[in-house]
């Protein structure tokens, strides 16, 4: 049997990417590693925007028979 279940998971995403970077090296200098990490977590958000409508909406997909579960595109 398959069925699909609906989340919507407002900030999840943002959330998620945020905690992403808490601990900047030291041999790193402050504006260069905000840079960087505004640079990754913009291409963190461009990747999820594949599976997440609206950054909030996700679809999986629930196959009993398989044993599986699978995030379906937006």
């Amino acid at each position: 049997m398959k069925f699909v279940v609906n989340f919507k998971t407002p900030d999840a995403i943002q959330y998620a990417i945020n905690n992403l970077h808490q601990d900047k090296p030291s041999h790193i200098s402050k504006a260069d590693w905000d840079e960087a990490v505004l640079d990754r977590q913009a291409e963190a958000e461009a990747a999820c925007k594949k599976w997440f409508e609206y950054d909030e909406y996700c679809r999986v997909e629930i196959d009993t028979d398989r044993g599986t579960a699978t995030v379906l595109e937006a």
